[in-house]
């Protein structure tokens, strides 16, 4: 046992240590006291909004609705059993994805709500260390999109969103052949949420109506998912948003950025009311999807610091979701907390834990019901045909960005064209004009 933590956090800290196997784990220890601490700050928060109720009712109203979410959300990181749940479900599901990204493996005797020891990665870096990257010949870009693909993948098709991916959260581990191999591993799973089944499938196609321009399909699944009072401004909102477009850019896929001071013109048009319409939005969007737009946002920092390109994260993002369309439905409502086979779906291990008696602070939260995707792969009755579906929708998905974008292309080689003969025009009236006198 190291007593030096290798890193400390608001909740726990992290110490390295050899099991009496020769095992070598990484121990993640909350810190003493910190429940008692929290309660303590819980209740002087609630105090808080009661205060601000009575003094500042319009701001209170406006913002009421954040601090069960914010409750909840500390309730389930407090648990460590319950982030051990997340990291081996998220292991599980990345397992048939060819896809360079991993989470370390649970020790879960030695596991309880206050320790988690998991296998302990070796000789990695942090995933924003490029003099690393460099030293080890890895490539950025392509390390970039494996996390981006593999959180895009897990929110998408999957359902599960993993709302923390910052990059003290992430190591690179170079492969040991020096060959530019690299493997990324995911290491805090404590803040996750999972879409139901309504809101994932409507973020799909949102994200693919986006991306082939098709902004009828667009505009109705913003405002199915209330980004806005009307279609056009959910449309707007949601392009300003997922893809740093304007309404008004005509231009391809994640090619151009706008200037901040148009966006900031857009935010003023769209809200006039400034935090107070965010607030109205942020109330009436599903819950969930504020924690998917938060992984989002960590996912654009991380992309950009290596280099990466827009187009290529938005297009991860839309391929992920042209497969989760494909995924069957469920029905979100059949689920019976005291059915003793509502885990079955999940991995085997997974399942043992949340039924064993108070294991689990909160077996039977939303963030634990099983996913469209993983009800379909314990079943794997059609796995091949799902396949098919799913190549043959990202095929006519990568057929339609290819149209539209040689199609935008074509217009302003056009448009370009006619300014040149335009200015040729009137350099030769000019020069006609001037012969003449």
């Amino acid at each position: 046992w190291d007593p030096e933590p290798l890193a400390s956090a608001s909740i726990a800290q992290v110490h390295r240590a050899r099991l009496s196997d020769g095992r070598l784990v990484a121990v993640k220890v909350m810190h003493p006291g910190l429940e008692t601490r929290i309660t303590g700050s819980m209740i002087a928060l609630r105090m808080a909004f009661r205060l601000a109720s009575i003094f500042f009712p319009t701001v209170a109203h406006d913002w009421t609705w954040l601090l069960p979410e914010f409750e909840d959300a500390i309730q389930l990181e407090l648990d460590l059993v319950q982030e051990a749940v997340n990291c081996t479900r998220t292991k599980s599901l990345l397992r048939d994805f060819k896809l360079p990204v991993d989470t370390p493996q649970v020790i879960w005797p030695l596991t309880t709500r206050r320790v988690l020891t998991m296998h302990f990665v070796d000789n990695a870096h942090r995933v924003d260390d490029l003099d690393s990257h460099s030293r080890h010949g890895l490539n950025n870009a392509e390390i970039a999109q494996a996390l981006v693909v593999a959180v895009a993948t897990l929110a998408y098709e999957h359902g599960l969103v993993l709302a923390d991916p910052h990059h003290a959260n992430v190591l690179t581990q170079p492969s040991q052949k020096n060959n530019g191999k690299f493997t990324l591993w995911l290491l805090d799973h404590g803040l996750y949420r999972r879409l139901d089944e309504s809101t994932r499938r409507t973020l799909c196609r949102l994200w693919e109506a986006l991306a082939s321009r098709q902004f009828g399909v667009a505009a109705e699944a913003a405002h199915t998912l209330g980004l806005g009072r009307t279609k056009e401004e959910a449309l707007a909102l949601a392009r300003l948003m997922l893809t740093a477009n304007l309404a008004s850019d005509q231009s391809a896929l994640g090619t151009e950025l706008p200037k901040k001071d148009a966006v900031f013109a857009e935010l003023k048009r769209l809200l006039p009311n400034g935090t107070s319409d965010l607030a109205r939005l942020l109330r009436f969007a599903p819950r969930d999807l504020l924690f998917t737009l938060r992984s989002a946002s960590l996912l654009r920092g991380q992309h950009a610091s290596l280099g990466a390109s827009r187009r290529d994260r938005y297009l991860a993002f839309a391929r992920a979701a042209s497969r989760g369309l494909c995924v069957p439905k469920i029905d979100d409502e059949k689920f019976d907390p005291d059915d003793p086979a509502r885990f079955d779906a999940l991995p085997s291990d997974v399942a043992a834990i949340l039924l064993e008696p108070n294991r689990v602070l909160r077996p039977n939260h939303p963030v634990n019901r099983r996913t469209a995707s993983e009800v379909f792969r314990a079943t794997r009755s059609s796995s091949w045909l799902y396949e098919i579906r799913a190549t043959l929708r990202l095929f006519v998905l990568i057929s339609r960005i290819f149209l539209v974008e040689f199609y935008l292309t074509l217009r302003r080689y056009f448009f370009f064209i006619q300014q040149i003969s335009w200015f040729s025009s009137c350099s030769i009236f000019l020069s006609s004009s001037s012969s003449s006198e």
